[in-house]
C-alpha cells in the first residue's frame, strides 16, 4: 500500500517577502548541505594532543561548532586507561565523539581510536546531526592517525570489553558461503 501526499499549496499572500532563516539543523533535516566547523581552540588541542601527552579528546557540538568537551592526560598504559577515561565522560542522552590514543604508533605518530557515541536515549535529531558532522571531525583531528573507529549506543559496547569484540570481529576471516565452502574441502 503506497500512500501519497500532497504537498500543501501555498498562496501568494502567504509567501514572506524575507529570506527564511535555516538553522543548521534545519538544514539537515530538510536536506540541504550541512557542516559544521571546528573551533580555533579546538584545532589547536588538537595538534597539541597529537605530540602523545594526551589520552582522550572529548568533543561536542555546542552553538553549531565543534568544541573541545573534556580531555584526560596519560596515566597508565591505553588498555589500563579505558574505560576509567571514557565511559564515565558518556552521557545517557547526549551523542558525542571520542579520540582515545593508543599506545601503537605508525609513520604519523600515535595511533588514536575514533569513537562515535548516539545513545539510544538522546532526541533524533541529535543523532541525526552528529552522523552528519562525524567525518568532518575525522578529517580536522587527521584521518592519518585514526587506526579504529566504532560506533556505539549503550556503554557495554564501547566499554573495554566491547571494544576488544569489537577488534577480534574485524580481524575475524569473512564468512563463506556454501560454495566456498565446498571449495575449501
Amino acid at each position: 500500500l503506497l500512500i501519497h501526499r500532497r504537498r500543501p499549496e501555498v498562496l501568494p499572500s502567504q509567501v514572506s517577502s524575507q529570506r527564511p532563516f535555516h538553522s543548521p539543523l534545519s538544514a539537515l533535516l530538510t536536506g540541504m548541505f550541512l557542516v559544521l566547523l571546528a573551533t580555533s581552540e579546538l584545532k589547536e588541542f588538537f595538534a597539541k594532543a597529537r605530540n602523545g601527552s594526551i589520552r582522550l579528546i572529548k568533543v561536542v557540538i555546542q552553538d553549531e561548532q565543534l568544541v573541545l568537551g573534556a580531555h584526560k592526560d596519560l596515566r597508565h598504559n591505553w588498555d589500563q586507561d579505558y574505560d576509567t577515561f571514557i565511559l564515565p565522560l558518556l552521557d545517557d542522552t547526549q551523542p558525542c565523539y571520542i579520540l582515545y590514543r593508543l599506545d601503537s604508533q605508525n609513520a604519523q605518530g600515535f595511533e588514536w581510536l575514533f569513537l562515535s557515541w548516539s545513545p539510544d536515549h538522546s532526541p533524533v535529531r541529535l543523532k541525526m546531526l552528529y552522523a552528519a558532522t562525524r567525518m568532518t571531525v575525522k578529517k580536522e583531528f587527521g584521518g592519518g592517525h585514526i587506526k579504529d573507529e566504532m560506533f556505539g549506543t549503550l556503554k557495554e559496547e564501547v566499554a573495554f570489553n566491547g571494544y576488544q569484540k569489537h577488534v577480534s570481529s574485524c580481524a575475524a576471516p569473512a564468512p563463506l558461503t556454501a560454495a566456498e565452502r565446498e571449495l575449501q574441502q
